[in-house]
């Protein structure tokens, strides 16, 4: 892949500049299923009759959440990892924590955010 930090350019004419290159080597699909339970307690009251009544409710709930992170290789120390798909800025690595989610850990190095004129070549294949 490829793109460049910078658009210094009008409405009709571009001139990217601060150009790098990169490779994207693998992907993770994550999915997190939480399942809820939720026990509550509904109390009615009839005013004419001024009796009260109670009884227990049941909610279940589910929440997938899925992430896309792509594997980059970006070509400079300690850089190179998990990154959320389409998000070519540095500063946005990933890792695997010790629950199993990815966590973001910053990598504190400055204008490395790539989002312009964005390019990539698939399906490459090589004769021996």
């Amino acid at each position: 892949m490829s793109g460049h930090r910078t658009n210094e350019g009008s409405l009709f004419f571009h001139n990217y500049k601060n150009g790098h290159q990169w490779l994207v080597d693998g992907y993770v699909n994550q999915k997190i299923t939480a399942r809820n339970s939720l026990t509550y307690v509904v109390v009615e009251y009839d005013d004419a009759t001024g009796q009260s009544s109670s009884h227990y409710e049941y909610a279940n709930s589910v929440n997938i959440t899925e992430s896309k992170y792509i594997h980059i290789n970006w070509g400079w120390e300690d850089t190179n990892g998990y990154f959320c798909k389409d998000v070519f800025d540095v500063n946005e690595k990933y890792i695997l924590g010790s629950d199993g989610k990815y966590i973001r850990q910053p990598n504190n190095i400055k204008d490395r955010n790539y989002k312009f004129a964005l390019e990539y070549a698939k399906d490459l294949h090589f004769k021996n």
